[in-house]
């Protein structure tokens, strides 16, 4: 439809009631003074009824430009009346929300495929070796029972990668599925440690908690989630050697409680510590043949970033590595 046409049909009520006003007007007047001449008025209504449509039509096709300006993303606009200008800064600040939402929708979709290819990946590896035990225990080169015990470990990196997924998938909906509540952090320690005990003792690694009950404001089910990512990375680095211990410390800071989980594993390079949250970051540890997805860590990072919690990680004195992860109480 051109332009023409759009102002004409966009002006259709004010023109029938113009010139019925114009109309009447006349009429009137000729009825009271007796005058029959209306043809100089008949055209001063006209002269004036063309002027304004002539400037509004100009203003309407700057608009018009506006609005196709705004459409093409260009947020700059030419001068307009003031009305129109509530309508362009609308506009404007709808256009910026929603690029800003569908650069965030793209760029969590590339994280959500990068992070199920590599725990596709991750999950490859085990099933390969499961398979190559599989054959070898076939054709008579070990035996069934050392077969299953080299499958074991690698059953358990299988399932710990596809745990690692569901976590990730369902974190890209976090706003639908938490919930924030007072909950006694030692009490739910152990209610995690409980659960991971054929982990501690398969791994020949003991648990021990320190500190006073005390109540912390964080979502139950994404806590335990995140604290049983780091006793899971905690009891990868340390089940070498005899056996370990991994120490639980609870204490109060201010308005605030951390809870300090210090492993007595191998460390982790200097250098290394402040890129542990990357995705995909592995260091030099992850190369040394500990099969480290480089995930976990920056899973719960983004899972402390949800709940308005910290979390760091440092080279413990006493040897090994230990994560804070500080907690918001009620007040």
């Amino acid at each position: 439809m051109s332009r023409t046409k759009l102002y004409l049909i966009k002006n259709r009520f004010f023109s029938v009631v113009y010139f019925a006003s114009i109309i009447c007007i006349i009429g009137f007047y000729c009825l009271i003074s007796g005058v029959n001449n209306v043809g100089y008025p008949v055209l001063v209504a006209l002269f004036f009824y063309c002027l304004y449509m002539l400037v509004d039509g100009i203003m309407f096709c700057r608009h018009l430009k506006n609005i196709e300006k705004l459409s093409e993303n260009s947020l700059k606009v030419d001068s307009a009346r003031a009305d129109n200008m509530f309508i362009y800064r609308a506009m404007e600040s709808i256009h910026e929300k929603y690029n800003m939402k569908i650069t965030r929708l793209i760029d969590e979709n590339t994280e959500d495929k990068r992070f199920t290819s590599g725990c596709v990946h991750n999950i490859k590896t085990p099933v390969t070796v499961g398979s190559i035990l599989i054959q070898r225990a076939k054709s008579g080169e070990i035996t069934c029972g050392e077969a299953l015990d080299g499958i074991e470990p690698e059953m358990e990196r299988v399932n710990e990668s596809l745990n690692m997924l569901l976590d990730i998938q369902r974190i890209s909906e976090f706003e639908k599925d938490y919930e924030l509540t007072e909950i006694d952090l030692k009490e739910e320690l152990r209610e995690i440690i409980n659960s991971n005990k054929r982990l501690f003792i398969n791994s020949n690694i003991f648990p021990a908690v320190e500190g006073e009950s005390v109540g912390v404001l964080t979502d139950k089910k994404w806590n335990a989630v995140l604290i049983n990512q780091i006793i899971s990375n905690a009891v990868k680095y340390s089940k070498d050697g005899g056996a370990k211990h991994i120490y639980f410390s609870i204490r109060k800071v201010d308005k605030c409680v951390e809870l300090a989980i210090r492993d007595e594993g191998i460390g982790i390079s200097e250098y290394d510590i402040p890129r542990v949250f990357e995705a995909f970051f592995t260091g030099e540890n992850g190369r040394k043949g500990y099969s480290a997805s480089g995930i976990g860590l920056y899973l719960c990072k983004k899972i402390c970033d949800r709940l308005n919690q910290k979390i760091r990680l440092e080279n413990a004195e006493e040897g090994g590595c230990r994560v804070t992860i500080t907690y918001l109480t009620k007040l």
